[in-house]
């Protein structure tokens, strides 16, 4: 099969998955000047916010002697590729997509110089039937324990709604927070600490 281009008339956009960047950017950018003007709340408990880091990969918090970091993230669309994967196969792939999740935040927080500690689950299905399936089930469990494990962060707990009517039937979003701590804060790494020649290192 020839790999598609982004000429090729048969590859996906993201228009044909639904998004609409130029629906969707109106609000976020709404919504982070909403979200600016609340940094002063952190006043009052001898916190303040680092400027810098708003618009990178996690929120980053002065708190004194260490930075403390946030960050939520969305697996996105691959749950479909695990559900289709076990229409073919019989064996469930969410122990892998588990680890995926938490990468997805893990990654970003990490991006800023800061050491993961905690990590909380959404897990969002479209009705009480999806957590019935106990071999599904167990393997995201599984999977998630064995991501914090490999990432040493403690699972602090999480949210597991059955949305129906708001969450396709049969299907389940996925997504993870993860809050770490940047210490020594020299370990800071953000837009005003980076120049042209720094050296970018992939473990």
């Amino acid at each position: 099969m020839k790999p598609t281009t982004p000429q090729d008339p048969q590859a996906l956009t993201y228009e044909q998955a639904g998004v609409n960047y130029d629906l969707i950017d109106p609000l976020k950018v709404a919504a982070q000047r909403a979200a600016a003007a609340t940094a002063a709340n952190l006043g009052p408990h001898g916190f303040a916010e680092l400027a810098a880091s708003r618009g990178e990969s996690a929120y980053v918090v002065d708190v004194g002697p260490f930075y403390l970091a946030s960050i939520v993230e969305c697996l996105g669309s691959k749950a479909l590729v695990a559900d289709e994967m076990r229409q073919l196969t019989g064996k469930s792939y969410y122990d892998g997509i588990a680890q995926d999740t938490i990468a997805m935040a893990v990654n970003d927080l990490i991006t800023v110089g800061a050491t993961p500690l905690v990590v909380q689950a959404y897990w969002a299905a479209g009705g009480s039937d999806w957590f019935g399936d106990a071999q599904r089930a167990q393997a995201l469990v599984a999977g998630w324990k064995r991501a914090c494990d490999t990432c040493g962060v403690a699972w602090g707990g999480g949210e597991t709604p059955a949305l129906a009517g708001i969450v396709e039937s049969g299907r389940i979003d996925l997504a993870a927070s993860c809050t770490g701590i940047v210490n020594p804060k020299t370990r800071l790494s953000v837009g005003d600490d980076l120049a042209a020649g720094d050296a970018i290192v992939l473990l």
